[in-house]
């Protein structure tokens, strides 16, 4: 349940900063439309980093079997 309310919030945030960047970049605001893209790039960053990690238990549970 915390994983898809972490989800839900990811995602509104992702879809206000992209209709911003949007309404930004049809005003000619091309500086101010951009400035919210390293939060885009951190968040993917740490979102692949944490898919890998969870990847990488998973492989490892099913090697080893579940830890008591």
């Amino acid at each position: 349940m915390k994983k898809r309310i972490g989800a839900v919030i990811v995602l509104v945030i992702v879809v206000l900063i992209l209709g911003h960047s949007i309404i930004c970049f049809f005003q000619g605001k091309f500086s101010q439309g951009m400035a919210l893209f390293p939060v885009l790039l951190v968040g993917y960053v740490f979102g692949v980093a944490r898919r890998k990690r969870t990847d990488s238990l998973n492989k490892d549970e099913e090697i080893h079997g579940p830890e008591d």
